[in-house]
């Protein structure tokens, strides 16, 4: 009997645990971000030197998955993103270079004990990401400038069974705009480029019922302060390299509202990306391109421990070819992280397997 109670109790913590850590989880990561990770300042800034366009359609699948060596649980979470990405650049005159993009991600997912069908959780997430950004072009090749990043987190629902009890997250719709800077110098067979993106945060409600109560709170949803650089280079033998590095600097914040008897609290972190991409020569108006990436730990604290917050690795091959007047371009990305943490009472090795396809076209 009491062994029953024991468990029953563990699993109510966890649930409580996974509750806390969703929130906080969407608090510090962007959903484009996460369905692709990498940083991308040479493909949004250097590299073509006339006015283009393109589109992108986006599907992914993953599976995260939590293993407790403490009391032999395992929890697994699968899920599914689709999306549409668009840039353009324009040139107008010698002068003025104007970059913008939006993108669009929604995503679905569910949770269970592997070994216990009485618990699951069903989750819905939507993110819409545009920035605008205008530079001004010196008689050197310096540029520089800066515009507007824009994010809206619609609201979202979050379903949660645990044997015959039921929880639900509601959280209210967030929109934000934050500063980006931009530097960037071309140079024969190469360029490069520096940016950088204040951060911005706003609150949204969220509330938490179950068991005919609730709980109303405040959660932190914000773009994180970024500083961002890249360089591109043209090889003599007809390759190109390209570079990019990126870090990051948050606080997943909760500030829960008066009169619940819960206190505030902030979780500093710093995050650091490298991804590097090499291209071969074109053969027969096709140009093959293998990527590879790494990001870093995402918190500084063991209670902020989630499938998006460990560190992880991303494998890309690109097929670049020409399509009907048009550049085509198919991008096959699969991402792979692990990190074996070790909790009072919780001890659990969590894991991500990302698998991401990317295909549209450049006018």
């Amino acid at each position: 009997m009491d062994y029953t109670v024991g468990v029953v109790l563990l699993r109510t913590l966890v649930l409580f645990f996974l509750l806390l850590n969703t929130v906080e989880s969407k608090a510090s990561s962007q959903l484009h971000d996460e369905v692709s990770p990498r940083p991308n300042l040479s493909e949004r800034f250097l590299g073509v030197a006339s006015s283009s366009f393109g589109a992108q359609a986006l599907t992914s699948v993953g599976l995260d998955s939590i293993d407790s060596s403490s009391n032999g649980q395992s929890a697994r979470r699968s899920f599914a993103a689709y999306g549409g990405a668009s840039r353009v650049r324009l040139y107008l005159g010698t002068k003025l270079i104007v970059d913008g993009g939006v993108i669009g991600t929604v995503s679905s997912a569910e949770s269970d004990f592997v070994d216990d069908s009485s618990w699951s959780r069903k989750e819905a997430r939507s993110e819409l990401v545009s920035d605008l950004v205008g530079r001004f072009v010196t008689s050197d090749g310096i540029s520089f400038g800066g515009g507007v990043n824009f994010l809206h987190n619609p609201g979202s629902v979050e379903q949660f069974r645990f044997a015959n009890m039921t929880a639900e997250v509601t959280s209210e719709s967030a929109k934000l705009f934050a500063t980006e800077l931009i530097v960037t110098k071309v140079a024969s067979g190469w360029s490069a480029g520096f940016g950088w993106r204040e951060k911005k945060s706003t609150d949204r409600r969220v509330t938490r019922s179950s068991s005919g109560e609730s709980l109303e709170f405040f959660d932190n949803v914000g773009l994180d302060e970024q500083i961002s650089a890249g360089v591109t280079a043209q090889l003599m033998s007809g390759t190109a390299l390209s570079f990019d590095v990126r870090t990051s600097t948050s606080e997943s914040d909760f500030i829960n509202l008066a009169g619940t008897g819960e206190k505030s609290s902030a979780d500093p972190q710093r995050r650091y990306e490298v991804f590097g991409l090499y291209s071969l020569g074109d053969y027969s108006a096709q140009r093959l391109s293998f990527g590879v990436g790494y990001r870093t730990i995402g918190y500084s604290t063991q209670t902020s421990v989630s499938a998006q917050s460990i560190p992880m690795w991303t494998f890309l091959l690109r097929d670049r070819f020409k399509l009907a007047g048009a550049m085509g371009q198919v991008d096959a990305l699969i991402g792979y992280g692990e990190d074996l943490q070790s909790l009072p009472d919780f001890n659990a090795n969590y894991r991500r397997i990302l698998v991401t396809i990317q295909a549209g076209v450049i006018l």
